[in-house]
């Protein structure tokens, strides 16, 4: 058992990984949950003691004789540059093996993640990394060769697609297969090396990764990676996301993957097709090769060969790459901390601060009789759910709130005044919702564009001046607005901002008169947590 990694069911693990198992215990077989992470034997061979190298996953995977894919170890190439590439750009995997697929599957999705090619060529399973510059990180030194293997012109590239003129004695690559039209190349006189260019317009310029993070229980974290010049000019590019499940540190990881698979997406839009005769059969994909076409004014254009054929006349024909010599490293802007920022799914949202539940006049109505919530809450909170009740006991979801009211409480007392009040001030703290107020026009105050609620008195006002952190004094007040009383207001008195995050839900006329419950359950984001408060109305007849 020491050549295996670590087991849980029919999962395996190269590294470290998150599980769940059901315990059972006590008198009445009671089924709890636990989390367990399994350490396995190759979580060594990454840089952070928990991820595995991905050339040490991939020799395990593919050459174990315990339960690897049964490939014969003698023709799996070395994999000591392929290794130190990881290492230097610390790109660690926990991939974990739960479904059944096909080996080559699991091997084509772990290249894609570390900016690799798998290339078969002299009787040996070869992986080379796309990298194309020195990379330095993690204690290893990443250096590629980046000197072209030949020269390539006019009188190495074959024109015809046939072996006319072989009987005449002229070699493939020769200048007499350039000559025009004649008996020996057939009338063939196109262009020896063709060009194929996609249009930027087409070019994905978003890429969205569906990872796990460790530092959440192993919870699905979406990494993306983006170029805003490019969505600006034609507009958001995505295809479907990818599912990158062997990355399990998001912050780390996640991005540096991202990104090299955006910078490929974005640049690597040229393709470049050639044939050459068979003293070039060496050359194998991944090869550096310079080219020059005076026609097309290409002068010694290094390009990577990315797949060769054959044909029966053994004829090479060969499809290639730009080259740019600096995208092995992804370009990252800075983190906003050492960490990064990966939404932590496990924090609770907090309670829901003293909401302020009141009826609208029928004017802001349009005949339907509805209750209005100005609910906010702390600096996790992202809205709740309103649950109701005509008995206490038993609650039906009502709807969701899903924005932070700007709400308060008055730090003066307002005293009793007729509308228009240019004489005294309502002084408001939105410390509780962090909430912001903004001056507006004299015609938008008459308007009661910026309506209040202040302890059951509609208020609009005009001009808004800040006092303090989420303090401010208003001021221009247009009291008693739709037909509500205008009364003296203490301070402490509730206020809030009625504007579009306010929430609003329309109830039936068989509960006119009664009393009713609600209950304010805070969510964060999408993870719904059971935090409530207890809140009763009496609606008004």
């Amino acid at each position: 058992m020491a050549d295996e990694p670590s087991r849980q069911g029919s999962r395996i693990f190269w590294n470290r990984n998150c599980s769940r198992q059901q315990l059972r215990y006590g008198r009445h077989g009671d089924s709890p949950n636990f989390s367990f992470e399994v350490n396995g034997l190759l979580s060594l061979s990454g840089t952070n003691g928990l991820d595995a190298n991905p050339a040490s996953v991939i020799a395990d995977l593919l050459t174990n004789p315990r339960y690897g894919a049964g490939f014969p170890a003698a023709n799996l190439g070395d994999l000591t540059l392929y290794s130190t590439y990881c290492q230097a750009l610390g790109l660690m995997l926990s991939p974990m093996l739960e479904t059944q697929q096909d080996a080559q599957q699991h091997l084509s999705d772990i290249v894609k993640l570390t900016n690799s090619a798998i290339v078969w060529s002299g009787g040996l399973l070869k992986i080379i990394p796309y990298g194309d510059q020195v990379v330095t990180g993690y204690g290893a030194t990443y250096a590629p060769d980046t000197t072209p293997i030949y020269s390539l012109g006019d009188d190495d590239f074959i024109v015809q697609e046939t072996s006319v003129g072989a009987n005449s004695g002229v070699t493939p690559g020769g200048p007499a297969l350039r000559s025009g039209s004649g008996p020996i190349t057939g009338g063939f006189s196109d262009d020896p090396v063709q060009i194929t260019r996609s249009t930027p317009a087409d070019a994905t310029n978003s890429v969205q990764l569906e990872c796990l993070d460790r530092a959440s229980h192993y919870n699905t974290a979406v990494v993306e990676a983006f170029d805003q010049g490019a969505v600006d000019l034609y507009g958001l590019r995505r295809e479907s996301s990818l599912k990158a499940r062997a990355i399990v540190d998001a912050v780390n990881v996640g991005p540096i993957v991202a990104q090299l698979l955006l910078q490929r997406a974005l640049l690597f839009r040229n393709t470049y097709t050639f044939k050459l005769g068979w003293r070039y059969c060496l050359l194998e994909p991944m090869d550096l090769v310079q080219i020059t076409d005076l026609r097309l004014g290409a002068s010694a254009l290094t390009v990577r060969i990315t797949a060769v054929e054959e044909d029966d006349e053994g004829t090479l024909s060969f499809t290639a790459e730009d080259f740019f010599g600096g995208y092995s490293t992804a370009v990252l802007y800075p983190k906003q901390s050492s960490a990064g920022y990966v939404p932590n799914w496990s924090v609770p949202p907090g309670d829901v601060n003293p909401p302020i539940i009141f009826e609208p006049p029928a004017q802001l109505l349009s005949g339907r009789l509805e209750i209005w919530f100005a609910l906010s809450g702390g600096a996790n909170w992202g809205g709740a759910q309103v649950w109701i009740s005509s008995d206490g006991n038993s609650y039906a979801l009502a709807g969701t709130v899903n924005s932070t009211a700007m709400q308060g409480t008055l730090t003066a007392e307002l005293p009793s005044h007729a509308s228009p009040d240019t004489t005294d001030i309502l002084s408001v703290d939105l410390t509780e919702s962090q909430g912001q107020l903004a001056s507006v026009s004299a015609t938008d105050a008459a308007n009661l564009v910026t309506l209040c609620y202040v302890g059951g008195e509609l208020i609009a006002y005009q001009t808004a001046t800040l006092a303090g952190a989420n303090k401010y004094d208003l001021a221009t007040l247009y009291r008693g607005a739709y037909g509500s009383t205008i009364s003296n207001h203490p301070p402490g008195t509730p206020f809030a901002l009625l504007d579009r995050s306010i929430g609003r839900f329309s109830y039936p006329n068989t509960l006119i008169g009664q009393s009713i419950y609600l209950k304010f359950t805070s969510i964060q984001l999408r993870a719904v947590v059971s935090t409530e408060t207890d809140n009763s109305f009496s609606s008004c007849s």
